[in-house]
């Protein structure tokens, strides 16, 4: 390790060791004395010489250290790897190696941490469907047994007892209800069978009628969206229902607006509520969002300010091959 930095050593050694030498140099070669004592235009002199040497310094350190400053800094700064955190390789010497190794490290990192997150992802998924089967399959068939069972129960039931069994009936159905719309929130079978236009609309159209909060889906004339691979159109579907679930649990809001915009290099989704905005520190549900955005090589930004509503905003590339596993069956 120490052989590794030596050369670093020497530079800084020689030239401070040069700086000295031109002082002594100055002092043997020139007129310039220094008496007993000291007079003020020798004072004046060694002002001066001192700062030059200290300028010059100054001038060789940073440029000897200024790429550790960086790295130190992108070190310090760094939250989460990225490719865009890379520090500039200025020149092939012991800092100049130890910052390429750097960025390779930064490399490593966001490959391995997507890989990792996009399996999380796809196993979420996949937890996602059975359940989602569980509850239409299981549950979903049990309640619909019981609704016929206590339908025959009302033809044969003496008329007092209708009111206690219509009671019972409605509670099931209520209880089936509830089962198919979560079903259908952990399972998005429009996106599957429609695409993601069509399960957007969806989507906004079950949070109105369950909430009362007004979601206008706005989508690009003249794009098919199906043309985005199923992983993407998985991803935005996701980030945008946690968004809207978002507005109805948090915001107060009144209405929300999801714009859909494709163009030749990226897919931009913006989701904006009316609500009080403002928001606390980010929780699971916004990490997860962002997460997702990061995932498939793009990025998520939330802008919230008090009494103004929150715009969320997610941009993802066309053509990304940083695949999730995940598809929407």
């Amino acid at each position: 390790m120490r052989a590794r930095f030596v050369g670093l050593f020497w530079r800084v050694f020689l030239g401070n060791a040069a700086i000295l030498v031109l002082a002594t140099l100055t002092l043997a070669l020139t007129p310039a004395t220094v008496s007993y004592p000291v007079e003020v235009r020798e004072v004046a002199v060694l002002v001066i010489g001192l700062l030059l040497m200290s300028v010059a310094n100054l001038w060789f350190l940073r440029s000897a250290l200024g790429p550790l400053a960086r790295l130190q800094a992108a070190v310090e700064s760094l939250e989460t790897p990225a490719r865009d955190r890379a520090v500039p390789v200025v020149r092939d010497d012991e800092v100049g190696r130890v910052t390429a190794a750097f960025n390779d490290m930064l490399t490593r990192l966001e490959t391995e941490r997507r890989r990792a997150t996009g399996a999380a992802l796809s196993a979420q998924e996949r937890e996602r469907n059975r359940v989602s089967r569980d509850l239409h399959d299981g549950v979903g068939q049990t309640l619909t047994v019981l609704l016929l069972q206590l339908a025959g129960l009302r033809e044969a039931a003496p008329p007092g007892l209708a009111p206690e069994i219509d009671a019972a009936r409605e509670q099931a159905r209520q209880a089936l209800d509830a089962v198919r719309q979560v079903s259908r929130e952990l399972r998005p079978g429009p996106l599957r069978e429609l695409g993601l236009g069509p399960a957007l609309r969806g989507l906004s159209e079950e949070i109105t009628d369950a909430s009362g909060v007004g979601v206008t889906v706005h989508l690009p004339p003249g794009v098919d969206l199906d043309d985005l691979q199923d992983a993407v159109q998985l991803g935005i579907y996701r980030i945008v229902q946690e968004s809207l679930t978002n507005v109805v649990r948090h915001a107060e809001a009144s209405r929300a607006d999801v714009d859909v915009g494709v163009d030749e290099d990226q897919v931009v989704v913006v989701v904006a509520d009316d609500g009080h905005g403002g928001r606390a520190e980010p929780g699971t549900g916004l990490l997860g969002m962002s997460e997702r955005a990061r995932i498939l090589g793009g990025r998520l930004s939330v802008n919230s300010r008090a009494g103004e509503g929150t715009t969320v905003t997610v941009t993802v590339p066309l053509g990304t091959d940083h695949a999730t596993g995940e598809n929407p069956s």
